[in-house]
């Protein structure tokens, strides 16, 4: 069992990147179902102010998506799975919604989802997610689906916690914490990347590329992580611990 993660002494040197869904707030049954404490934001606030502004939210949601559940404009955000990118000053956006998937694509999966009521077909602006959350027994199947319509269609499969998407491919959350980290005051300083699902895990591989470390949330396993925390509430509560000496 891996170790609760120490508050740094350092928050001058290091950067701090969280995952949104199943890290900050809870999961729900459906994604348009979360519910963000109402303390969320002042608190990622006050974070961002301890760090001089080394925050960056990075998240399988579009930023626009994101940003329907809290005001996030004064943050570094990454969406998309790294396909966005938006840093906190607006210097410089990345990511083009014209890149994202083909209509008819859409409409194929849509079709072929059809064959399994219990699936949710979730329409993002880059992509396309399938949540079987109703039906956890559904999994084999959604993800031989996912595999067949990748390899038609030359599409990333990204496998996470009763959910598989299939998006444009090169897009992975290592990437966005490699982009952010080579930015401003992000570069030189330690980054911690905190996240739930599997697709943290190239998150938490880049900030250990960058001399930093992961932090799991969840009972999830294998995972690259060096250290552990149960949930959304214990995160806020590392979170705080972290601004309480500014």
């Amino acid at each position: 069992m891996l170790d609760d993660p120490p508050v740094p002494n350092d928050p001058e040197a290091i950067s701090l990147f969280l995952d949104f869904d199943g890290t900050l707030v809870e999961l729900a049954d459906k994604p348009d179902l979360i519910e963000v404490p109402a303390d969320l934001p002042a608190l990622l606030a006050r974070v961002a102010n301890r760090l001089s502004g080394r925050l960056a939210i990075v998240s399988g949601r579009s930023i626009a998506d994101v940003e329907t559940h809290f005001d996030c404009a004064a943050l570094t955000v990454s969406g998309s799975h790294g396909l966005e990118l938006r840093f906190a000053d607006r210097a410089e956006q990345r990511g083009d919604p014209d890149n994202g998937m083909d209509d008819d694509v859409r409409a194929e999966i849509v079709r072929r989802a059809e064959a399994f009521p219990a699936l949710h077909v979730e329409h993002k602006t880059l992509g396309v997610g399938l949540h079987y959350r109703d039906d956890p027994s559904l999994k084999p199947d959604v993800e031989a689906l996912a595999d067949d319509l990748a390899g038609r269609h030359g599409l990333t499969v990204k496998k996470g916690n009763h959910v598989v998407e299939l998006m444009p491919r090169a897009c992975d959350k290592g990437r966005a914490v490699d982009a952010i980290m080579a930015k401003g005051s992000f570069a030189g300083t330690r980054p911690i990347f905190i996240g739930d699902d599997l697709t943290d895990e190239d998150g938490i591989a880049a900030a250990s590329r960058h001399g930093g470390y992961g932090v799991i949330v969840g009972d999830r396993m294998p995972t690259d992580a060096r250290y552990r925390l149960d949930g959304p509430s214990d995160v806020h509560r590392w979170l705080e611990n972290l601004v309480e000496g500014e």
